[in-house]
């Protein structure tokens, strides 16, 4: 969202479509739309986000990141142990 609460990116997809290439679409074009005048992004993503591609761009392009991790890594569960 812009700093008027206006979505940046919206888009209607089919059920199929993987959320992995999915994020990485998608924090793509926020980087482009960074380019147009916006200072620094912040990705909230659900856990489809976290993958080694998508934290590599997220890293390169300076963006922020939220996200839940996926039960798959260790370190998820050690964080709920933790909470």
């Amino acid at each position: 969202m812009s700093g008027d609460g206006i979505p940046l990116v919206d888009e209607a997809m089919y059920g199929n479509t993987s959320d992995k290439v999915w994020n990485r679409r998608i924090i793509e074009e926020l980087v482009s739309k960074r380019a147009c005048g916006l200072d620094s992004l912040v990705y909230v993503g659900d856990s489809a986000a976290v993958t080694k591609d998508n934290l590599e761009l997220i890293a390169e392009k300076g963006i922020k990141l939220i996200s839940r991790l996926p039960a798959t890594l260790k370190q998820e569960g050690m964080v709920k142990d933790r909470a």
